[in-house]
């Protein structure tokens, strides 16, 4: 009985360790400079490429299908291994590896040592391109056609995102 208390009092005390760790404004301490580079560097990917906008995504979502998003779709092959980047359903699919490299490398000088995680660097990669893409015609406003798809909180009272919760009962907080 006492093995079971210690077992439990365990599993809480890793649980309470772990809880807290993730945190949207982690590498604003870590390192200010990491976000605002990966964005600028987005943005200028999306500029000289409009179909990169979507390829970072797309790279994102085939990191994260299959075992959750490890930045494991960026291994290379080895003697060994047969990484996932050439792995069949990534092969001739997914493309955009040499702009998140660049990021890397970039994120790396500005933060001078301060480890940027590469799931990190290709989540906030593909959320950075999905607002280059859209702003990316010029007028710096969000194109009608994406607003049905954006989060509730970014779109007025008025918008059709309101208006679809509100037709499903349900209020902006839900």
């Amino acid at each position: 009985m006492a093995s079971c208390y210690s077992l439990i009092l365990l599993a809480l005390t890793v649980v309470g360790c772990a809880s807290g760790q993730l945190s949207p404004g982690f590498y604003n301490r870590v390192c200010p400079q990491a976000l605002p580079t990966i964005s600028r560097m987005v943005a200028a990917a999306v500029r000289s490429e409009a179909r990169m906008g979507a390829s970072l995504l797309r790279l994102h979502f085939h990191d994260c299908f299959v075992n959750g998003c490890d930045a494991s779709v960026l291994l290379d092959d080895n003697a060994t291994f047969t990484g996932e980047k050439t792995a069949r359903p990534n092969a001739n699919s997914v493309r955009g590896f040499e702009v998140i490299d660049s990021i890397k490398t970039a994120v790396d000088r500005a933060c001078r040592g301060s480890v940027v995680s590469c799931a990190d660097i290709l989540s906030v990669a593909a959320r950075d391109s999905v607002v280059a893409v859209s702003v990316s015609h010029g007028s710096g406003q969000i194109p009608n056609y994406l607003e049905p798809w954006l989060c509730p909180v970014f779109v007025n009272s008025a918008g059709p995102t309101w208006n679809s919760l509100v037709n499903l009962n349900l209020s902006l907080n839900e």
